[in-house]
């Protein structure tokens, strides 16, 4: 079992490579522990581990709970690494991997902070929830597991959903019932949809390398992605080894363990803002605003930079207490990159009557181009980027 985890690591392709001078060095410096541990020569596994697998002396404590073969991969007791893994990191443009780890300012031996790695130890769900300050950043795991999600439907290009071009994967099931939604037939958590795996949208985007090329990667839309954070993490994970850029379209969805599974590997958030005022917000969505709120909290907590989403609908979010209000919000957020303000647009009108559901705005007239013009200059004109 064992022998088969070292093959993993030791035989990569080319792009899981990390580029030199980065802080995303884990997977390097766990290839070279690893192999010098196993007793791997001139970049051959060997078919078995030998009875003394580690030149490490004993470990303290809070590592014998771990199997024998994970010891060698821990830290020394007093928090510094083994000298295979000071060479390595020195050869990845790491000055002093001793202090500069992938979880920054983790120095802790304790069995919930061991090492940096979740996955190595076991399922993360049967850790402890970390902290966004624990959480590991940057790392890239050698070992992915493969996650089935529910997923609606696959985008191969678009320019509109983050930076560059990118890949959309929309997944089946969202909670909220927006009035101006454009896709409820994502709404559904049992609906007829496709099952994919992680693995199945890593082998698609491979397949488009080329033109992720100046930033572009993998967008995870909706439905409420958030509803499927193991999926989503695993997919960022198979994408950061890709050497491509993640996405989050979300309203803001789930619980602190899932943002710990998710925000690490997420380089830009696209918050759906709906309305800033908290009666106005659930009239539009019929969920109250506290979530989104209190998730909106953990992306600046975790450092992910996030593109606020805007969408004008005449006479609920046009106004001027509205436009206002979100000004104010925006500049509170530490990470805000920027706001998108959209035109209601009804484009997804067919598909409620497909469903055979009443669509809640019918009659409603789209502003026209001044109005939405006229708030985009507004919001530039208090310091805020507005993305186009």
């Amino acid at each position: 079992m064992a022998t088969r985890f070292a093959t993993r690591i030791l035989r990569p392709r080319k792009q899981d490579w990390l580029q030199p001078g980065t802080s995303k060095y884990a997977l390097l410096l766990e290839r070279q522990f690893t192999a010098s541990s196993l007793g791997d020569k001139d970049g051959e596994t060997q078919r078995s581990l030998p009875e003394n697998a580690s030149q490490e002396p004993a470990r303290p404590e809070p590592f014998a709970g771990l199997k024998p073969w994970l010891r060698p991969l821990m830290p020394k007791a007093d928090g510094s690494l083994p000298e295979a893994v000071k060479v390595a990191a020195k050869a990845s443009g790491v000055q002093d991997p001793t202090v500069k780890r992938v979880a920054e300012g983790v120095t802790s031996t304790t069995p919930t902070r061991v090492f940096e790695v979740p996955e190595l130890i076991g399922n993360d769900r049967d850790l402890p929830d970390m902290s966004p300050g624990e959480v590991p950043k940057g790392y890239i795991d050698p070992v992915i597991p493969e996650v089935w999600g529910r997923v609606h439907s696959i985008e191969s290009f678009s320019a509109v959903d983050g930076p560059a071009i990118r890949s959309v994967v929309f997944v089946q099931g969202c909670l909220r019932r927006c009035v101006f939604c454009a896709n409820p037939d994502t709404w559904s958590v049992t609906a007829k949809c496709q099952r994919l795996s992680s693995k199945d949208i890593a082998a698609r985007l491979k397949k488009n390398l080329a033109y992720y090329e100046g930033g572009g990667g993998v967008t995870v839309s909706g439905g409420e992605p958030m509803m499927q954070p193991h999926f989503c993490s695993a997919v960022f994970k198979e994408a950061h080894r890709l050497g491509i850029t993640t996405a989050l379209d979300t309203a803001g969805y789930g619980r602190a363990k899932d943002w710990a599974e998710v925000l690490p590997h997420t380089d830009t958030v696209l918050l759906c803002t709906k309305a800033i005022n908290p009666k106005l917000y659930f009239d539009m969505v019929q969920v109250k605003q506290q979530l989104f709120l209190d998730f909106a909290k953990a992306v600046g907590d975790y450092g992910v930079p996030m593109v606020i989403r805007f969408v004008l609908v005449p006479g609920m979010t046009d106004t001027k207490e509205e436009v206002e209000g979100l000004v104010e919000w925006a500049k509170q957020q530490p990470t805000l990159v920027g706001i998108e303000m959209l035109p209601y647009h009804r484009l997804g009108v067919n598909k409620w009557e497909a469903l055979g559901l009443k669509y809640p705005l019918d009659g409603m007239v789209p502003n026209p181009k001044e109005v939405v013009d006229h708030w985009r200059s507004y919001i530039a004109l208090q310091g805020l980027k507005v993305m186009l």
